[in-house]
């Protein structure tokens, strides 16, 4: 199984029906309790019961969820299809890493419909770590991850950036 070769000491993970499952699959999957002895994961906002999570092999010592944000659009709906699960890891040199763990909107309906919706969720993010670490964010230790639900091609409707990104010499 890839994820057990790739020894990772975290796992950001997408599509988890729940705590509970994901404890399953850890025990079935991965080796169990012995090998990811932390866990994170709180319900979002997903009405098909679908989550973001850490599995973690380093201490997590602080979890946040973001699901209660409101679309700036509607004031009335949650920002965050899923959540932006906020998780500190304990480095074994010192100090933590953060994760921002993310499943942006689907792409149900195509780019058009639902860009919109990726680009505030996206603004969000960029706001939670701003608010996180202040101006200089640059200076600590943090990771934007997930499923950010776009097209890998070109299409009618726009560019995915990664061909820009090449064009320009980034990754």
């Amino acid at each position: 199984m890839a994820i057990r070769e790739l020894e990772a000491d975290v796992l950001a993970l997408q599509e988890v029906e729940n705590v509970d499952t994901l404890k399953h699959f850890r025990a079935t999957a991965l080796g169990g309790r012995k090998a990811y002895p932390y866990v994170a994961g709180i319900d979002g906002n997903d009405p098909r019961l679908i989550d973001v999570a850490v599995l973690s092999k380093l201490p997590i010592t602080h979890v946040r969820s973001h699901q209660h944000l409101l679309d700036p659009e509607t004031r009335s709906s949650a920002l965050f299809s899923r959540d932006c699960l906020e998780v500190d890891v304990a480095l074994p040199e010192g100090g933590s890493l953060t994760l921002f763990v993310n499943h942006l909107k689907s792409m149900l309906g195509g780019r058009d419909k639902t860009k919109p919706k990726r680009l505030r969720q996206a603004r969000a993010v960029k706001e939670i770590v701003t608010e996180r670490f202040g101006s200089d964010a640059g200076e600590h230790s943090f990771m934007i991850l997930g499923d950010f639900n776009d097209y890998l091609e070109e299409d009618e409707q726009g560019d995915d950036g990664h061909r820009r990104a090449r064009r320009l010499g980034g990754a």
